[in-house]
């Protein structure tokens, strides 16, 4: 479907799109300091990686209308340039920042994020959206690839199964890894408004950043004619996110223990009219996570965020979530 590197789309979002996610990321920094009743120099030390903050950040973000905005404009492009009239969202969207110095991070390894391929609804078709909200240089670090010989990557970076490497694994001894992609790194600088694009086969990582924050956006979407032969918890979940996407961030938020943010979105919810009373059945049936301020700073897998949809099979026969 593309190419196996990463693609720079030019000014395809409004540079003014791009701010107000950008402001709103700062804002909400705020925001969680209060709601979880932390300072806010605490709250900015814990947005690293995946951790169980950044993924409350990122869900919040996913409710404002300009993220659906930027949606749309993304999935129009796709449906310009590609056979598939029709694309949906796979619903885990992920706000990053990446600063100098993170705890996180060896600052020996030449990598912020290892080389990987990005997996996601069971393997299906699908392309991968990288979006910068500030400008991408050097000092910032950036999404790169690899320049690698065919036989040096599929010996080293296997494609088939799983990721050889995590982060965790690439940190204990970066220096093989570093060895192999450091003069093979291809990087990728943007401007506001330009977005990066790539598909399954595209061996990608990160690098770091080293004088300047890097904020960035990222998501997946993919042929909506690949709902049907998806897993029932695939199926699931893309396919309520694209039916309740306020209910989906809903339940997301309150599996994660985020009960202001829910409440937001309670408040303004105009798929209540819809739902009915299914919305407080769902919302009872979740199990929450901790949320003390050492339990935020842990890194959260997308099954244990996702947990939720296993949970509410116990909602009766013919919920109006599932038909």
């Amino acid at each position: 479907m593309i190419s196996n590197r990463i693609n720079r789309i030019d000014s395809l979002l409004d540079p003014g799109q791009v701010s107000r996610l950008e402001e709103f990321f700062f804002e909400q920094l705020n925001s969680l300091a209060v709601d979880f009743d932390i300072d806010e120099s605490v709250v900015f030390a814990l947005t690293q990686k995946e951790t169980l903050l950044m993924r409350i950040l990122s869900y919040r973000a996913a409710t404002t209308p300009i993220f659906s905005e930027i949606l749309e404009t993304i999935k129009e492009w796709a449906r310009d340039r590609f056979s598939f009239s029709d694309w949906f969202v796979n619903p885990m969207f992920y706000y990053k920042i990446c600063r100098p110095g993170q705890s996180l991070i060896d600052s020996d390894a030449f990598l912020y994020t290892e080389p990987h391929y990005d997996k996601s609804v069971d393997g299906g078709q699908f392309l991968s959206f990288w979006v910068p909200l500030r400008a991408t240089s050097l000092e910032t670090g950036g999404l790169c690839d690899f320049d690698l010989p065919v036989d040096v990557q599929l010996t080293e970076f296997p494609f088939q199964g799983k990721n050889r490497l995590d982060l965790t694994t690439y940190l204990k001894d970066p220096n093989p890894i570093d060895q192999i992609c450091r003069n093979a790194t291809r990087n990728y600088f943007c401007e506001p408004g330009d977005v990066l694009v790539f598909g399954p086969e595209c061996l990608h990582g990160a690098t770091r950043p080293i004088s300047d924050i890097r904020l960035s956006l990222n998501f997946q979407i993919f042929p909506a004619v690949d709902v049907s032969s998806m897993s029932t918890f695939e199926r699931k979940k893309v396919t309520l996110y694209q039916r309740f996407p306020l209910l989906f961030l809903a339940a997301t938020l309150e599996s994660l223990g985020d009960k202001n943010g829910v409440q937001r979105i309670l408040e303004n919810r105009s798929e209540s009219k819809v739902i009915g009373a299914q919305l407080e059945a769902v919302l009872s049936n979740i199990s929450k996570a901790d949320v003390s301020t050492s339990a935020l700073g842990k890194k959260v897998h997308w099954r244990s965020e996702l947990a939720w949809l296993n949970e509410i099979d116990r909602l009766q026969e013919g919920c109006v979530l599932w038909t």
